[in-house]
């Protein structure tokens, strides 16, 4: 029974590994004909990487008890790295929430 669930984890990171380096040719060859989208994929990029940099400056690694750390074996700056991991999909949920929340206003105004 383990050798099967051993071949599906190899298969399912073979399929997931193809299936990102498939997006990734396509939207290279997307960019080669529509090169004013790859400013917006620029811009889009930019932001993600300037949230993360603020998500780690923001985050702390003394927010959980050292037996915890210690327990699980997770160092200080893994532990600054999930903070920072947390932070930024919060700041993703809330604009999230305030994009749907004026689209839905903007769209009543109409």
């Amino acid at each position: 029974m383990e050798t099967f669930i051993d071949i599906g984890a190899i298969l399912l990171y073979v399929l997931f590994g193809a299936a990102i380096l498939l997006a990734l040719v396509f939207q290279v060859l997307q960019m080669r004909h529509h090169p004013r989208k790859a400013v917006a994929l620029g811009i889009g990029l930019a932001g993600i990487a300037i949230l993360i940099l603020v998500s780690f400056l923001l985050a702390s690694s003394g927010d959980l008890p050292g037996s915890f750390l210690e327990r699980y074996d997770i160092t200080a700056n893994q532990s600054r790295w999930i903070g920072a991991g947390v932070i930024a999909s919060l700041a993703l949920l809330v604009a999230a929430v305030i994009t749907i929340l004026a689209t839905f206003i903007h769209k009543r105004l109409r």
